[in-house]
């Protein structure tokens, strides 16, 4: 291995160039192995493996994603509904680890608005994701596509019309 093979490594990693960076790495990795160090070279491999294995297509998910209008003035809401909005909003604001929710009821009940009084309060904006430019033709894009969104640092809604998507 060559120092300029470090540098490269170092510099497709900063400069966000993910695939150039997986396979300098794996070459690396065969190196280490052609040369008799097997056990670093699966570990490098191991390392690699573990890692996200999709590579998302759409460099920017802003083509189907929207900002949602956000209602300026409380949700009037049960007291019981209203307690579990603060509990959410608090595992939230305290970074608690606690990020899945799920809204359950019948048509109409308010489980939309009650995701946009969260987003309103906690102070982040909402996004609806357009599934028109999410869904793909390619086999296995649209699972890229899913894939890029969910990793984003943010809260998601998913409605049986509609995906919101809260930054």
């Amino acid at each position: 291995m060559k120092k300029s093979d470090v540098l490269d490594l170092i510099k497709y990693h900063y400069e966000g160039r993910e695939t150039e960076f997986r396979n300098q790495s794996i070459a690396i990795a065969r190196n280490f192995n052609k040369h008799g160090d097997t056990q670093l070279a699966q570990y490098i491999m191991g390392l690699m493996s573990q890692s996200d294995r999709f590579m998302p297509q759409i460099e920017n998910p802003s083509e189907y994603l929207t900002p949602a209008k956000l209602d300026i003035g409380p949700l009037p809401l049960p007291l019981s509904i209203m307690n579990d909005l603060k509990g959410i909003i608090n595992a939230v604001n305290h970074h608690i680890g606690i990020n899945k929710f799920l809204f359950v009821g019948s048509p109409g009940t308010g489980k939309t608005e009650s995701v946009k009084q969260v987003a309103r309060l906690i102070g982040k904006e909402l996004l609806v994701v357009d599934f028109s430019h999410l869904v793909d033709s390619k086999l296995g894009q649209t699972v890229k596509n899913l894939v890029t969104l969910f990793l984003m640092k943010s809260i998601i809604f998913l409605s049986k019309q509609k995906l919101y998507h809260l930054i």
